[in-house]
């Protein structure tokens, strides 16, 4: 096998699947009807173009960055700095970042430094926002478009949601968090950049069947969104706990006492997600937000106020800082 690929099917997805709690038991597969992209040849042509786009090599590179602030688990203030400095329009950005009106409630008189922010805002919330604020750029530099920036507008507030999600119930705040939600929909961010046509063209076809975004690029491209994702994330040996993240939920039948730490993140990211397709001043709000406790088994036995304010703030909190981000 070179580069992923094999003579049979282009890419064995199989090795990518990461079973567990939620994963549900194996199922028979039903026919599904033929693609209307040939699989492969999207896959390749990714590939190809990851390989090609100067930018997603810079990325590439910088993922074993991320990865170093991710797993200073134990290292000191000072450690963590070294790594952030390393790059000075990360610096920069997380400066102006941390000085904003967000972050004005920790300190008024301005913070100059990064070990100053992170004895300040708190040296978790610090690797936090220099990793998102890593991925974001890197993502931003591989595809100009209004339709990208907006779904990773999305995922940056899908991961301040799930930092909320995860204190307001009682769940672990893992470093690698806000990072799993931004990256929960990475194939749909790699398919948009990279072959914009075919995104315009599941979403059309997912409008007009009434299918979720996974489902109808399925049905279009042969492979999923979450599948393509998983397939790239592997390939650049992201932590498991975050690729594991991305893998689609199937059982909502698990109780919290069930899951190990990396299941957690999984579903709190998941959780997230929902809720950012859902409007808090809308009239049926409450509604909504009780079916989809009830879907999760309650499993997130949060208040629906809470939850209403946890959405409210994510979006104020986004349209403050989308230049910054």
């Amino acid at each position: 096998m070179s580069n992923g690929e094999s003579s049979k099917s282009g890419f064995d997805l199989d090795t990518f699947v990461f079973p567990g709690p939620g994963s549900g038991p194996p199922q028979e597969k039903a026919p599904v009807q033929a693609p209307l992209v040939d699989p492969d040849k999207i896959i390749r042509l990714i590939f190809k173009k990851l390989k090609q786009d100067d930018a997603f090599l810079t990325f590439t590179r910088q993922i074993g960055e991320v990865n170093k602030i991710l797993q200073l688990k134990y290292a000191s203030a000072n450690d963590i700095a070294k790594v952030i400095l390393n790059d000075v329009p990360l610096t920069s950005k997380l400066l102006k970042l941390v000085n904003s009106s967000f972050y004005r409630h920790f300190s008024t008189e301005g913070i100059s430094t990064i070990t100053e922010a992170m004895i300040i805002v708190g040296t978790d919330q610090i690797k936090f926002l220099a990793a998102s604020l890593k991925l974001i750029e890197m993502m931003q530099n591989i595809g100009e478009s209004d339709l990208l920036k907006k779904k990773i507008l999305k995922g940056v507030q899908r991961g301040i949601i799930a930092g909320e999600v995860a204190r307001a119930g009682g769940f672990v705040r893992s470093e690698k968090l806000q990072i799993s939600s931004i990256l929960f929909d990475f194939g749909e961010y790699l398919v948009t950049a990279f072959v914009p046509e075919v995104c315009r063209k599941v979403q059309f076809y997912g409008d007009r069947k009434g299918m979720d975004p996974e489902a109808a690029a399925k049905a279009v491209m042969g492979i999923s969104y979450k599948e393509l994702g998983l397939l790239v994330t592997a390939k650049w040996h992201m932590p498991k706990t975050v690729t594991r993240s991305m893998t689609p939920i199937t059982d909502y039948n698990v109780r919290k006492d069930e899951l190990e730490p990396e299941d957690t993140l999984r579903f709190v990211c998941a959780f997230a997600d929902d809720l950012c397709g859902i409007r808090p001043e809308g009239a049926d709000a409450e509604q909504a937000l009780g079916k989809l406790q009830a879907r999760y088994g309650r499993l997130f036995e949060i208040p629906v106020e809470t939850l209403v304010d946890i959405i409210r703030t994510s979006e104020e909190k986004i349209a403050e800082h989308a230049a910054i981000l």
